[in-house]
């Protein structure tokens, strides 16, 4: 890994644990968004899923670790996974839209279907599951936006600051 890697993957740890420290909607935090990046930008596999969860792990040392952590954190993964397919040196917008919305659907479904199954609070039933993703649907509102806005920024940014660079060398 070279230098420029290491302090992006520093600055996603440090932007992941202020925003989600720091007063927030429910659920409207840049870690899918991250995970997206990371899948996409980075070239080691391990360094892809640490940096995601790197910023999990050290704001919920602070915030307080949780039943179901480690289902949160596979889900995580996915969008790493997901951001793969993505293609960092061309910044296309439909895609990156679709990957952000993809992650955020599979974040609600797994997390959500863990909570039904492992938390006690909805009957073990089509109902209780059915109870438990109504439920969440006002957190996963303010998921979805804060996954598509961190997404576009963190893309947006890393294509804008390429584009800038290519422009002064060519001038």
């Amino acid at each position: 890994m070279n230098k420029k890697d290491f302090i992006i993957g520093l600055v996603l740890v440090l932007l992941g644990v202020i925003f989600r420290l720091m007063p927030h909607p429910a659920n409207f935090t840049p870690i899918i968004a991250i995970a997206l990046f990371s899948g996409a930008y980075f070239p080691s596999k391990l360094f892809k899923s640490i940096t995601p969860l790197l910023a999990m792990l050290i704001s919920d040392a602070f915030i307080g670790f949780y039943q179901g952590i480690e289902i949160t954190y596979l889900a995580i993964l996915i969008s790493v996974f997901i951001g793969t397919f993505l293609n960092i040196q061309k910044f296309q917008f439909i895609p990156t839209i679709f990957a952000s919305l993809s992650s955020s659907f599979a974040f609600f479904l797994i997390t959500n279907f863990a909570v039904w199954l492992g938390s006690g609070m909805y009957e073990i039933s089509w109902n209780g599951l059915t109870q438990c993703y109504i439920m969440a649907i006002p957190f996963y509102q303010n998921a979805l936006v804060g996954d598509v806005l961190y997404t576009i920024f963190f893309f947006g940014s890393y294509h804008l600051y390429h584009r800038s660079l290519n422009l002064k060398t060519t001038i």
